[in-house]
Order: structure tokens, then C-alpha cells, then sequence
């Protein structure tokens, strides 16, 4: 996820107290916030497969040396990442792979999980909901159908 400035510094910028905080202590007390991507969310079917998919989606984008879609993530790294416990992730995993967004594949030991994003079904998801939202919208409006 992107990395944003402090807000615990904006305070102290406007003059604004924090009470028992002190200015050096802001950066250990406050982490960059987490930013997800909305428009997962009726594709995964909670904010969680939501969150869940767009860490996914930026571990992608970061990553360097593997195949375009493809990734090895460890749960732990997930957890601290965007909060979700190992029991949320595997919930979100499933309706995932249930939706055909992800596929997975364990290997090596210890275990680890090879995780590919269904980019293609993705944005055919998010083009669908898209054209279902303007549809909708020019019914409401009463305009014809072009």
C-alpha cells in the first residue's frame, strides 16, 4: 500500500495537542494507513476478500523476478500488513478461489502458497459492474437504451 505522511505530524503542524504524545514517539505510534480498493468489494463478497485481494493486487505490483500475476505471500506478512488474522485470510482465500479470482497451489516444505491473480476475471468483473451501474442509471433517468 502507498505510503502516507503522519497524521499525528499534521496535528502538531496546525498547533493542535495530542495529549501524553510525544512528537517523536508519532512515527512508532501511527503506521501508513490501509488502502484498499472498493470496487472489489461485491466481486470478493466482503471487505475482507476486498482487502485481502488488494493487498494481493499491491504484493503484484511490487514484486520483482516473478511471473506477471503470480505470487508466494506468507500469512504473517499479510497479518501485519493490513490486520487480517490467518482465520480471515482463509476465509477470504476461499470465496476468492470460489469466485474464480484466485487459484492456489501449496508447495515445498515447510508449505507455502503459490497464489495466482485472476487479473483478466477481474476487470471483466469491474467492466460488468460498470456497464450494470450506467444501464441502471439511464433507466432511472428514463433515457433509452443504446
Amino acid at each position: 500500500m502507498t505510503s502516507h505522511p503522519n497524521p499525528i505530524d499534521d496535528i502538531w503542524a496546525m498547533g493542535m495537542e495530542v495529549p501524553n504524545v510525544q512528537p517523536e514517539w508519532s512515527l512508532a505510534l501511527l503506521e501508513p494507513p490501509i488502502c484498499f480498493y472498493r470496487q472489489f468489494v461485491p466481486l470478493a463478497g466482503s471487505v475482507n476478500g476486498a482487502l485481502f485481494l488488494s493487498a494481493l493486487v499491491d504484493a503484484l505490483a511490487m514484486a520483482h523476478g516473478q511471473p506477471p500475476s503470480t505470487l508466494v505471500y506468507d500469512h504473517a506478512e499479510i497479518t501485519r500488513r493490513v490486520g487480517l488474522s490467518e482465520k480471515e485470510q482463509r476465509t477470504a482465500r476461499k470465496a476468492l478461489t470460489d469466485a474464480g479470482l484466485i487459484s492456489e497451489k501449496r508447495f515445498g516444505m515447510p508449505p507455502r502458497t503459490l497464489t495466482k491473480v485472476n487479473v483478466q476475471a477481474i476487470m471483466q468483473r469491474i467492466r460488468e459492474a460498470s456497464e450494470d451501474k450506467h444501464a441502471s442509471a439511464k433507466q432511472t433517468l428514463g433515457l433509452a437504451a443504446s
